[in-house]
């Protein structure tokens, strides 16, 4: 998926609501303003640059960015380049290892009070939330480690596995019911009075973007 920051008006726009000169911003991350020149003229920057971009507008332009973003009826989310089990799963410790990039999603498909820092997303790869949700397809969630909010679709680090999930909460038994959608997948049950529990809650889906 093309960064956004790959596209030269859009950083240029950018830079100009937030009243900062674009020479700023290409001296720090080292482009000759020949370079720059050919960017404005192709209306493209290159990958590798747009990535640095990225990371500048992050550590200096966060307040700013998030607000023009939201005037546009966007918002910012970062995608990790990788796909979240909807099956098996996968090693959660990789997750911040793994590089990302920015796509924009329609603000009106995130709740009013979740900023863009609040959210991620990851691609869906598997057949057990089928119908749910699809292989390939986006989710975005709130990282909240921990917090169970009521019965929903969660990202739950289950056995050391990174997965999407259905989880609910069984009162009379003290458990978490780990749910596959697609009834050809298993389901689970943890007791949440083992201190030995293999589940984290790692956030709540709040959208889902189909491919």
């Amino acid at each position: 998926m093309k960064s956004k920051y790959q596209d030269f008006r859009y950083v240029e726009d950018n830079l100009k609501d937030a009243k900062i000169d674009h020479k700023i911003l290409y001296n720090d991350i080292g482009v000759s303003r020949q370079s720059w020149s050919g960017y404005k003229a192709s209306n493209s920057i290159p990958l590798e640059k747009a990535l640095m971009i990225g990371d500048w507008f992050d550590k200096n332009l966060s307040k700013n960015v998030t607000k023009i973003k939201d005037d546009n009826s966007c918002i910012s989310v970062k995608l990790y380049d990788m796909s979240i089990s909807a099956g098996v799963g996968f090693d959660v410790d990789t997750v911040n290892e793994m590089p990302f990039s920015d796509i924009l999603v329609d603000r009106k498909m995130i709740p009013r009070n979740i900023q863009s820092s609040d959210i991620v997303a990851m691609r869906v790869d598997g057949k057990s939330m089928i119908p749910t949700i699809l292989p390939n397809e986006i989710v975005i969630y709130k990282e909240e480690i921990g917090k169970f909010s009521g019965d929903s679709l969660y990202v739950v680090n289950f056995g050391g596995m990174l997965m999407v999930k259905r989880v609910q909460y069984n009162p009379e038994l003290n458990k978490f019911d780990i749910i596959s959608d697609n009834k050809e997948f298993k389901s689970y049950s943890v007791d949440l009075s083992d201190n030995q529990t293999s589940l984290t809650i790692i956030g709540k889906i709040i959208a889902t973007i189909q491919q």
